[in-house]
């Protein structure tokens, strides 16, 4: 990772920690929103002035924002009950630390408490979250049990202590609403057992406490289109980012795929919005992203008016797309000519690679490659070391007038 990609990262990390849309920091770093957008996103980097500036409205240190702290990791372990009254917080625990450890231990008392059914309420949570370890097992560590010795707590305080052991620079956590875990890793410095609620208040997040059927029942309405239920609902204690077990969808790209205008203009005024959430559906698009695909420029012009990212990439099948390739491989060229307005990046390439631009070409779509062909890279080769225009069909009549725009491009 480059020295532009963990400033961005840094940036992005405490904007949001602070509840700051890229508007919010725009304004107060006097710039437009997409100059905030290329720092998080790697594409420039800001001056030591701005640095300085960022590091006096984040309370932080420039050396923080630079990623200058002796490349201590974090890590964090995670106990049953620490799951079972929070069981959302997996992804959120993979966005702050840098090692995510569940022991298997935790995986088989999971099991239990969802396959017990005097309990009802805790076996559906128990099955939530074993979903969504399922859905993001690439990015946390399953940790076999040590040794056979002692309870399960001991069990898991044994996998936390060797971790720490592993680097004493590191900072490692058990996350657990158990205190007898305070006792049993006392003697290491560097390991700390924290509550979800010492949690919160360390890692800057708001102390709630997630209501998983009422965050479900919320999903349900927003899908049926029942805005005067939602509208009477006390959203306090409901995620309203939470991720619809059915589709994988949160509210907000529900509403967009339901081109819902009211839903979406009602959550875009929710506090707690995250505009930029990505569905765990089949391509981890944004609602940006939705909107695009179904070339609705209502909707892509109120979440970008929201503070929409217009450069995010997706997370996956064919990752790295943009609502700016998404409308260059359809031609819909209204978006096309939208997202170059809002000066959306040209030569951004996906995971193949491929530009905007290569992706007009591949399908030939000469509308969308005249918007351009003259604000691209035309040096720029994808994974397959081609450039654009050699993924134009040399067969196609349309082609040829296609390839003769390039040599006129080129020769200026």
């Amino acid at each position: 990772m480059g020295i532009s990609d963990v400033i961005g990262e840094s940036i992005k990390k405490f904007r949001e920690e602070r509840k700051m849309t890229q508007n919010d920091l725009a304004e107060k770093m006097h710039l437009t929103r997409p100059g905030i957008s290329n720092w998080e996103n790697g594409k420039s980097e800001p001056s030591s002035s701005q640095l300085v500036m960022l590091a006096k409205i984040f309370n932080v240190t420039t050396d923080e924002i630079v990623g200058n702290t002796l490349n201590n990791k974090s890590a964090v372990i995670v106990d049953t009950s620490a799951l079972i009254k929070r069981p959302a917080i997996i992804e959120e625990l993979i966005e702050k630390f840098n090692e995510v450890i569940i022991p298997q231990i935790v995986i088989s008392e999971l099991n239990n408490i969802k396959d017990n059914k005097k309990n009802p309420a805790n076996a559906q949570k128990a099955w939530l979250i074993l979903s969504s370890i399922e859905k993001v097992k690439s990015n946390i560590d399953i940790r076999e049990n040590i040794s056979g010795n002692g309870n399960n707590d001991e069990k898991i305080a044994e996998i936390a202590v060797e971790r720490a052991k592993k680097n004493y620079i590191d900072d490692v956590y058990i996350l657990s609403d158990d205190i007898y875990f305070q006792f049993l890793t006392k003697t290491q410095k560097n390991l700390k057992a924290i509550t979800p609620k010492e949690y919160s208040k360390k890692f800057h997040k708001l102390d709630i406490q997630y209501d998983i059927s009422k965050s479900i029942e919320f999903c349900s309405l927003v899908k049926k289109r029942e805005i005067k239920a939602v509208e009477k609902l006390e959203l306090k204690g409901i995620d309203i980012n939470y991720h619809d077990p059915e589709d994988g969808f949160t509210p907000l790209i529900r509403a967009v795929r339901n081109k819902d205008i009211t839903m979406i203009d009602f959550l875009l005024n929710c506090e707690e919005i995250n505009i930029d959430a990505i569905d765990k559906y089949k391509y981890f698009f944004s609602a940006i992203h939705h909107a695009t695909q179904l070339k609705n420029m209502e909707i892509i012009k109120k979440l970008s008016d929201a503070g929409a990212d217009i450069d995010l990439g997706s997370k996956g099948k064919n990752s790295g797309n943009t609502p700016l390739m998404i409308s260059a491989w359809s031609n819909f060229i209204e978006g096309v000519d939208y997202f170059i307005s809002l000066k959306a990046c040209t030569n951004q390439q996906d995971n193949n690679g491929y530009t905007p631009l290569m992706k007009a070409c591949i399908n030939n779509h000469i509308e969308s490659i005249k918007k351009l062909i003259n604000i691209t890279d035309l040096s720029i080769r994808s994974k397959e070391n081609k450039k654009a225009e050699e993924y134009l069909d040399k067969e196609n009549e349309k082609s040829l007038n296609i390839i003769k725009l390039f040599k006129e491009v080129s020769n200026d």
